[in-house]
C-alpha cells in the first residue's frame, strides 16, 4: 500500500493515466514507476508486483529506455516534470499546480 506521504501518491489515477498516455508506458511500467516513487528497490517491487526480480529490472531497463535516463533519480524527474508540464497546458484536466494559470502567471506557463 502507497504511503499517503509518497511521491507517487502526490498523483491521482487520472494523473496517471494521463502520464502513461503522454510518456507512453505500458500499466506495469507505471506500477514500477510508483513503486519507485515510493522509495522501493527491485527486490521490493517483484514482490509487490508478483514479478520476479528479472522481469522487474527488464521495466526498469526499458523504463530507462523510453524515457531517455541513464538514472532514477533522472527518471523521477522526468516523470514530476512531465506531471507538472501537463497541469499547465490550457487545456489540461489535471488540476493546476499554480493558482495562477488561468491568468498566464505560472512559471512553467511561460
Amino acid at each position: 500500500m502507497a504511503d499517503p506521504s509518497s511521491l507517487s501518491s502526490f498523483l491521482n489515477e487520472a494523473a496517471w493515466e494521463r502520464l502513461a498516455e503522454k510518456l507512453k508506458l505500458s500499466h506495469r511500467e507505471v506500477q514500477v514507476v510508483q513503486a519507485m516513487l515510493e522509495d522501493q528497490r527491485e527486490s521490493e517491487i517483484a514482490r509487490r508486483l508478483e514479478l520476479s526480480p528479472h522481469t522487474v529490472h527488464a521495466h526498469m531497463d526499458r523504463l530507462h529506455g523510453k524515457l531517455s535516463v541513464r538514472s532514477q533519480p533522472e527518471l523521477i524527474v522526468k516523470v514530476l516534470t512531465a506531471f507538472l508540464l501537463m497541469t499547465a497546458e490550457p487545456d489540461s484536466l489535471l488540476p493546476p499546480i499554480c493558482g495562477k494559470r488561468t491568468s498566464g502567471r505560472c512559471p512553467l506557463n511561460n
